[in-house]
């Protein structure tokens, strides 16, 4: 466990650096753990691998226009699958702070769980063990 607050604390000061963090609250609607505990540290790498693709990827838009990431990065890690949308009329700056902020949130309330999801008022962030979406 020491190995996963660590990847959470190195996470949150590189969206600090990006400057992610600052200047975006958000509401938080709710928040969704799943029961099944995550397999360590290389589930925990996953996670951060396709939740940054997610938060740097994803553009404002209708709710059909999400970002879906799925496993095949040509590492050894846990498969993980993630989406992530963001609201209509918010900048790409915004839907950023927006779901790093998830991103963050998800840490910190769904630590070493395989999958979990956030709604906040602007933006919504997934990932889990298992195929959520299809990437496009």
């Amino acid at each position: 466990m020491p190995g996963v607050i660590m990847i959470a604390l190195l996470l949150i000061m590189s969206l600090r650096s990006l400057g992610v963090v600052e200047g975006y609250v958000g509401t938080v609607l709710d928040v969704q753990c799943s029961t099944a505990a995550g397999d360590g540290e290389a589930t925990s790498r996953s996670i951060a691998a396709i939740t940054d693709s997610l938060v740097s990827g994803t553009e404002p838009g209708p709710p059909s226009a999400y970002l879906c990431v799925g496993p095949g990065r040509g590492d050894q890690l846990p498969d993980v699958w993630g989406w992530a949308s963001c609201a209509e009329g918010i900048s790409k700056d915004e839907c950023c702070h927006c779901l790093g902020g998830a991103q963050i949130g998800l840490l910190y309330y769904c630590p070493g769980k395989a999958g979990a999801h956030m709604y906040r008022q602007d933006c919504s962030l997934q990932y889990d063990s298992f195929a959520i979406c299809t990437p496009k």
